[in-house]
């Protein structure tokens, strides 16, 4: 068998071996943990994670922390209106009642704004939450998916090479094409993830929130697993390819 070709075979399937499968820790019941890791599965050791950041607070808390501000606001208003009441009935002129009442109207307004304030931090920090635990699982799955593009460029080059040496690259082709329309499942599956992540509001339900990003970091995990397999697959019935048709050269010399 011809060095070479047993060089770019090993090394084309030893490169779908370093990527390896897909893990993914699992959803917690309070907070969502997910993250699509690729292991090592050749001589390499699997490469150091990045520190997991601190934790924000949970969905839940972060929901209940605003609704409880905005209570204190709306009981705040109430009883000064009440106090406003007293004074409108105390009052001795007319003017004396406008002020009152241009009073009560600034102080409505001060509490919409502060209450539309409060709403606006928290749905700030309910997208960093959600962007912070599902940001590991993105950023994963982007590079898997990216090494799995790079792979299938170096299989489609060398299928075109044996084809130049004649031999009948139909049953890899095949099963590269399926690999691609795997891995292009992957990459919708991951964008459903981070348009979910995107449409996460203010008003939101925590709950509903955790179950939806679930749903989509599973889909993407077991999409992402299917392209794998299936790469890899196609990696081996590639290099037994390319080792028969070096056998095959070798006996026609």
């Amino acid at each position: 068998m011809n060095s070479s070709t047993k060089t770019q075979a090993a090394a084309l399937l030893a490169s779908i071996l370093l990527i390896g499968g897909a893990q993914v820790a699992q959803a917690q019941e309070v907070e969502v943990e997910a993250e699509v890791e690729i292991s090592a599965q050749a001589t390499t050791s699997r490469p150091a994670l990045p520190p997991r950041p601190p934790r924000p607070q949970p969905l839940m808390q972060l929901r209940e922390d605003a609704r409880e501000r905005i209570m204190d606001l709306r009981e705040g208003m109430q009883e000064r209106r009440a106090e406003i009441r007293v004074e409108m009935q105390n009052a001795s002129s007319g003017e004396e009642r406008r002020t009152i009442i241009k009073e009560m109207r600034e102080n409505r307004e001060e509490i919409r704004d502060r209450a539309q304030e409060i709403r606006g931090n928290i749905k700030e920090r309910l997208q960093v939450l959600v962007r912070t635990h599902v940001g590991a699982v993105v950023k994963r799955s982007e590079n898997a998916l990216n090494m799995f593009d790079n792979l299938v460029s170096r299989m489609e080059s060398r299928i075109e090479k044996l084809k130049e040496r004649g031999a009948d690259t139909t049953s890899v082709e095949a099963s590269l094409s399926a690999s691609i329309a795997l891995i292009t499942t992957a990459k919708a599956d991951l964008g459903g993830l981070q348009t979910l992540v995107a449409s996460v509001q203010e008003s939101s339900d925590p709950a509903t929130v955790k179950t939806q990003l679930r749903a989509a970091i599973e889909k993407v995990t077991a999409s992402i697993k299917a392209a794998h397999a299936s790469l890899l697959a196609t990696a081996r019935a590639l290099a037994q390819l390319s080792a028969s048709t070096s056998v095959e050269a070798e006996t026609s010399n």
